[in-house]
């Protein structure tokens, strides 16, 4: 951030922030009430100008993507992934081609796949220490050393998604969360697929595995677009023999 009359040159600040502390910030400097009906979840981010740190800042953070929750703190990230029945269901029978895109955490691949280069991208819990390991491509989730430490970061997500009340996994259940542990076929897989944005490419071994072929759509789709143009030239056929009618 640059604001020469109000945060000095060359200041680092390494508390934990937010976009969503960005409204409030604005509420701040222009010195305007919040309305009454407005909810802010942030937290201005002023006191922070000065020196870069401030008592009483928040000690984690939480975030939301899709079917995926996080709770990072400055030297841990924990990552849970937990996907609705239905999509439980979708997933189970997709073939593997399109599992990146099914098991993606929006469901769709390019942005929705950024990040698949980590080793536990698509795993459905994951623990990474920030400070050692920063681009997260060694979880420790299912570590035994780092039991204490996954449930210390599960304790922090369970308080926060309590406070929104929203159902997710085994955390809050209701509606159509499901539980970890369903779909570890499909987590095997998956690992074994190359991602590179929208471009997936499946190892041979894998192909003809669970779920609907990607031949059989093909198929279908070629005898659908066969059925059209034959319909179409019979229809081209039979305007031509009544304008030979006409003309005679």
């Amino acid at each position: 951030m640059r604001w020469p009359n109000g945060i000095p040159a060359g200041q680092v600040c390494e508390e934990l922030v937010q976009n969503i502390d960005l409204v409030p910030t604005f509420f701040d400097l222009g010195q305007v009430e919040k309305p009454d009906a407005y909810r802010i979840d942030g937290v201005s981010l002023t006191p922070l100008f000065e020196n870069g740190q401030t008592d009483n800042w928040r000690d984690h953070l939480y975030l939301e993507m899709g079917s995926a929750r996080a709770t990072v703190t400055k030297d841990w990230s924990y990552i849970a992934v937990r996907h609705t029945k239905e999509q439980i269901a979708a997933i189970k029978k997709t073939a593997p081609k399109n599992l990146p895109k099914a098991m993606s955490y929006i469901g769709r691949l390019g942005i929705g796949v950024r990040g698949a280069d980590r080793p536990g991208f698509f795993e459905e819990d994951q623990l990474y220490h920030l400070k050692r390991d920063p681009k997260e491509m060694s979880n420790l989730a299912y570590h035994d050393d780092q039991v204490f430490r996954l449930n210390d970061m599960r304790n922090l997500m369970q308080q926060n998604l309590e406070a929104i009340g929203r159902p997710f996994g085994e955390f809050i259940p209701g509606l159509n969360t499901s539980p970890p542990g369903q779909i570890n076929e499909q987590l095997a897989l998956v690992k074994q697929i190359e991602i590179q944005g929208k471009k997936i490419t499946v190892p041979e071994a894998l192909r003809g595995k669970s779920g609907e072929t990607d031949h059989s759509k093909l198929d279908d789709k070629i005898n659908k677009k066969s059925k059209r143009e034959l319909r179409k030239k019979s229809r081209k056929e039979g305007k031509n023999e009544n304008d030979q009618k006409t003309s005679e």
